[in-house]
């Protein structure tokens, strides 16, 4: 049995810069992001008994079960394309995390696609880079969703807090970020209770409205390098603000009102919705150790805190 596990990305700024139709316009894009300490996790065990090596059934469990004779019956689509890939034989493959991650706008897909990748490798004695791995799953994943940016296979699966570059061509650059700046907050995952199809608001995003965006990351960057706080705060609530700007971002009422609730509570000093927008988690940044039960309250939403994770995909094996 072959255990592997992906954490979830958090983008801090340039997202939208990394899709297809703002590099096909300006050329190239840069996102600055990190890994969180969140999971998203892949059981890989072909049984030598059951419904695997006696009937030749592949058995997909997630928050449906599947049992089908062929890859391609599989309506998962992470696990067809990876097993179909591979030309696996019948196994089981359980999905499990350690968040509700559909539609959270933590690239939850993306990153269970890299676990599984990952997985199937180690059971085939295929030894990749990650750098390999975030490309292949970029590939795959624009099999089912062709919409998909650069930002999540490589963020997912760098590992770490990392300034991105992408490029009309397909090549993809990375530079590792000192931690320090993320370290004098606390971060919480603040939940709107709201989940959505990011393609669907992906299709709403204007290239021309995001070009302001790579400004934002750019900014960003040189404010953590010259470790200035008040910058660094200020830069993040910039970009959300104009991040709202360039498509259906905060379409949805309850998304709005929190937006409006974190904008105007004292504790808060800087947040932004993740992913592809209305839906899913707010990043929210407060002073270390302060107490966030009023925000709480009065979100009527559960705050999750979050640290970086510096690593990306890790197998193992059991026996």
């Amino acid at each position: 049995m072959i255990v592997s596990k992906c954490p979830v990305r958090v983008s801090l700024a340039g997202g939208s810069t990394d899709l297809d139709p703002f590099l096909q316009k300006y050329g190239r894009g840069t996102v600055i992001g990190f890994s969180a300490d969140i999971y998203c996790y892949i059981t890989l065990k072909p049984d030598r008994l059951g419904l695997n090596g006696l009937d030749d059934k592949y058995v997909i469990d997630y928050m449906n079960r599947e049992v089908v004779d062929n890859v391609e019956d599989i309506k998962n689509d992470i696990a067809r394309v990876v097993l179909g890939r591979y030309k696996m034989k019948p196994t089981t493959v359980w999905f499990t995390s350690d968040i509700y991650a559909s539609g959270s706008g933590l690239a939850s897909s993306t990153a269970y696609l890299i676990a599984m990748l990952a997985a199937v490798q180690e059971f085939s004695g295929i030894k990749s880079k990650n750098s390999d791995i975030c490309r292949l799953a970029h590939e795959l994943e624009k099999e089912f969703n062709p919409l998909t940016g650069y930002q999540d296979s490589y963020v997912c699966g760098t590992g770490g807090f990392n300034r991105f570059h992408f490029h009309s061509s397909g090549d993809v650059g990375f530079e590792k970020i000192e931690t320090r700046m993320l370290e004098r907050f606390d971060m919480y995952l603040v939940s709107t209770g709201t989940s959505r199809s990011s393609t669907k608001i992906l299709e709403t995003i204007d290239p021309e409205k995001c070009s302001g965006l790579v400004k934002i990351a750019e900014d960003l960057h040189t404010a953590i390098k010259e470790d200035n706080t008040t910058r660094f705060i200020d830069l993040i609530n910039e970009g959300w603000e104009l991040k709202k700007k360039t498509g259906k971002i905060t379409e949805d009422a309850r998304v709005s009102k929190i937006d409006q609730e974190l904008c105007s509570d004292s504790t808060v000093l800087a947040h932004r919705l993740l992913g592809a927008g209305n839906g899913g988690y707010f990043l929210v940044f407060t002073n270390r150790d302060s107490s966030i039960k009023n925000l709480q309250a009065k979100l009527d939403s559960r705050a999750i805190k979050i640290r970086v994770c510096s690593d990306g995909p890790t197998v193992m094996q059991m026996r």
